[in-house]
This record gives structure tokens, sequence and C-alpha cells, in this order.
């Protein structure tokens, strides 16, 4: 995934109880971006294939 990640890319994880959030967020370009949406579908995948 750090492939997907720029020096300007935010993943902020925020854990829980059995759960972990990820806001994937480019704030140059002022909010989400395709490569933002194609990391959220990376973590996505590596979380249905461990499941």
């Amino acid at each position: 995934m750090a492939d997907l990640l720029t020096a300007d890319a935010v993943r902020e994880e925020l854990g829980g109880w059995r759960t972990l959030t990820f806001r994937c967020v480019t704030h140059s370009a002022g909010g989400v971006t395709h490569r933002d949406i194609e990391l959220a579908r990376r973590i996505d995948d590596i979380v249905r294939s461990a499941a």
C-alpha cells in the first residue's frame, strides 16, 4: 500500500476493540482523490482475504 501514498497523503488509523478505521485523504488536493479510493479498495481486499 505504501506505493499508493505520497508525501501529502495521510492515512489515519483509529483503533478500537476489534475495529480499525482508515481515513484516506490527500490534503494538497483538498479531499479524496482516485489514489485514496484505490488505497481504500486495497485495504478492503486485504481485510476480506484475512477473514
